[in-house]
């Protein structure tokens, strides 16, 4: 299992994660705006273990990346950028058929939806570098 297969499934795990939590959150009287502010620096946390994960010195003799990586890579990317866009279009209409005009959108809401969005996006892209892969490496050694 090479590095970017490894990153990809922290990323399905963490996404995982951080999306149950959100959901325990929400549904739960926790769920309140003043409770949800620590949702900002957990996101800080995650960030700054994923930087340490991709920046942290490899052996002498480790090959990162090679051209197939790279393919693999660009179309996971693209992807999960092509999902970004269809789920933020969708974010932004369909409160307008379930509330309706008239009514607003609680402030407290429009973060969540960014932060929903961004959750799954980052699985989606986990999860096509998974597929691509065929879910493991048969028959190699890390």
């Amino acid at each position: 299992m090479n590095g970017m297969q490894k990153r990809a499934w922290f990323g399905v795990i963490i996404s995982v994660f951080l999306f149950v939590m959100l959901i325990a959150l929400v549904t739960s009287r926790l769920g309140t705006p003043r409770n949800l502010r620590f949702l900002l620096p957990v996101g800080i946390c995650g960030l700054v273990v994923s930087a340490v994960i991709s920046i942290r010195k490899k052996g002498r003799n480790h090959v990162e990346i090679d051209e197939r990586d790279k393919l693999i890579s660009a179309r996971a990317l693209a992807g999960a950028h092509l999902f970004l866009w269809a789920l933020l279009i969708a974010v932004c209409i369909v409160p307008q058929f379930t509330i309706g005009q008239e009514k607003p959108i609680p402030l407290g809401v429009l973060p969540l939806m960014l932060i929903v969005v961004l959750i799954i996006t980052n699985f989606v892209h986990s999860l096509a570098i998974l597929v691509q892969y065929g879910w493991s490496v048969k028959g190699e050694r890390s």
